[in-house]
């Protein structure tokens, strides 16, 4: 066989397979005819390819259909199990990690302080964490482990390994980690993906059932802010990796953001700033007074509608996710008169609401690694 041919029939096996693949992970449930009905896919290839997922342990027998008359189809079912992957997120002084399988389900948790540098963090934080996840995970064989992912603030390049522009690392200047990934890759023998933080967790909640294939997410701790965009079910990073940094979004046309490190926008809402005015802190505990409340309310969430509002006219998005320590501190209210502004200032309806579930960021870059590595898994 001519190796153009032989390229072209290997490239249409591993699409059959990943269709295959895609149709058990949403409807759970197949049978063989019906895998061919909804996909085309000739019932030879189809043998092919259930015997091919059933070695790799990606789907299971089911018993039989129901049928009145016949020959009753055997079903096979979807195990989301079958593959693991960790997502690290980096917040405050921590890094926390998570195990957790193909839909996303988190079977084991584990955090430790950050190290002195981001060095020490890859090198020997995040192997420690990966060794406690599967010791924790007991039945969790590295062998199902198909990579680890990093959500990282700032503007991350994944292909070049590169980061800048992160205030919570102390990265402002771009700077190449492409040795020391390669030495983390090393020790803890799995492939690592690195990605923003909040592309991540905008991917994430872009998977989730009933999700539209536009989608913005809002990252807002006090710490940092940024947003992550997902067009056509793919995330939109834009050619330099800075789609998203809404913290440098600017109303006042007198800034000057070579002066700043991070950004009129971020610099409105940022935790200092909360404090200050109203002796509010993202992560403490103290009771903010209806005084307090009403003010700084208004104040986040008037300059949090004009940016929502704007993007989701210009890129006419549907639904908008906003996450962080902020809006889960301030809960309902926030939400409410968050929604109720944008509603005001928007002709097109556009839903606000809170992250799917608690750890959006690690659930969105564990979710990274497996639709980078699924293509490798999946051939042969």
């Amino acid at each position: 066989m001519k190796p153009a041919v032989q390229y072209v029939a290997a490239h249409l096996k591993d699409m059959n397979r990943r269709e295959i693949f895609g149709l058990f992970r949403e409807k759970r449930v197949l049978s063989r005819t019906q895998a061919r009905d909804l996909s085309a896919i000739s019932m030879p290839t189809q043998l092919k390819i259930f015997s091919f997922l059933q070695e790799r342990g990606i789907i299971r027998h089911a018993g039989q259909a129901e049928a009145p008359l016949g020959r009753r189809a055997q079903l096979f079912e979807f195990d989301p199990d079958s593959l693991l992957a960790i997502g690290v997120e980096l917040e405050g002084d921590l890094a926390r990690a998570a195990l957790m399988n193909l839909d996303g389900d988190i079977k084991a948790m584990e955090q430790s302080t950050l190290g002195g540098s981001f060095e020490e963090t890859l090198l020997h934080r995040l192997p420690e964490l990966a060794g406690r996840l599967l010791l924790s995970a007991r039945g969790s064989p590295q062998s199902r482990l198909v990579g680890l992912g990093i959500a990282i603030p700032g503007v991350v390049n994944n292909a070049a390994r590169t980061i800048s522009h992160s205030t919570h690392l102390n990265i402002h200047r771009q700077a190449d980690y492409t040795a020391l990934f390669h030495r983390l890759e090393q020790a803890i023998r799995l492939p690592v993906l690195m990605a923003n933080d909040v592309n991540a967790a905008a991917f994430g909640e872009s998977r989730g059932p009933d999700s539209p294939e536009d989608l913005l997410f809002v990252l807002y701790t006090g710490e940092g802010l940024g947003a992550g965009l997902v067009l056509g079910g793919k995330p939109r990073l834009g050619p330099r990796m800075f789609a998203g940094e809404i913290g440098f979004i600017t109303y006042d046309a007198h800034f000057d953001a070579q002066a700043s490190q991070t950004g009129w926008f971020e610099d409105q809402l940022s935790a200092p700033l909360l404090k200050k005015r109203w002796h509010f802190s993202p992560h403490g505990m103290e009771a903010l007074s209806d005084e307090q409340l009403g003010p700084m309310l208004e104040h986040i969430t008037d300059l949090l509608a004009l940016c929502v509002t704007n993007l989701a006219i210009q890129l006419d998005i549907p639904r908008v996710v906003v996450g962080g320590a902020v809006p889960q501190r301030l809960g309902e209210p926030f939400y409410r008169m968050l929604g109720s502004k944008v509603d005001r200032l928007n002709k097109n309806r556009t839903l606000i609401q809170p992250p799917s579930g608690p750890h959006p960021l690690m659930v969105g870059i564990g979710q990274m690694v497996f639709e980078e590595q699924m293509p490798t898994f999946l051939a042969d």
